[in-house]
């Protein structure tokens, strides 16, 4: 009996200790931080990387992200990470949802950029039109890339499953 008791008494320990750690200074553990970006969520963090969404803090891929990030308005910004927990590139925020205010906000049917396929989109995304759809891309960029080559464009996302 006493070997449950001491076994049953290093679990709490180990699990006190585990709590403690994760609450220092406020910061999740950096096991518990995102590696992918929750904007293009095929690419790794890079550590100086850092936004911050309802004073939690999200590592990005690029300078590119950050200042798209910055830049976004605060409902852009909620649902990148509604649908980063969704894609499971957010692990930090995870079970948060109600906290942070995101878990409302319902996701559109085209999560992914129909030209990088890999980057999420929001509502308030540009879009592209094909035989009378719009379609959402990531940027102004992504939009001059599918004027280049409607049909193509449109090919490798159907192919890619980004769109139907």
């Amino acid at each position: 009996m006493s070997k449950t008791i001491s076994t049953l008494s290093f679990k709490s320990l180990l699990g006190a200790f585990a709590l403690a750690a994760t609450s220092l200074s406020g910061h999740a553990l950096a096991a518990e931080a995102n590696t992918k970006c929750p904007m293009m969520t095929d690419e790794d963090v890079e550590a100086e990387k850092v936004v911050e969404f309802k004073g939690n803090e999200i590592l990005m891929c690029c300078g590119k992200c950050e200042k798209a990030w910055n830049a976004a308005s605060d409902t852009a910004k909620a649902y990148w990470v509604k649908a980063g927990i969704e894609e499971g590139v957010l692990p930090q925020l995870k079970g948060k949802e109600k906290e942070l205010g995101v878990d409302g906000i319902k996701l559109q049917e085209q999560k992914f950029s129909a030209i990088s396929h890999k980057t999420i989109v929001t509502p308030e995304s540009p879009t592209v039109e094909y035989n009378g759809k719009k379609y959402f891309v990531f940027n102004a960029k992504e939009q001059e890339k599918w004027a280049k080559d409607p049909e193509g464009a449109y090919k490798k996302a159907v192919d890619a499953g980004v769109i139907k």
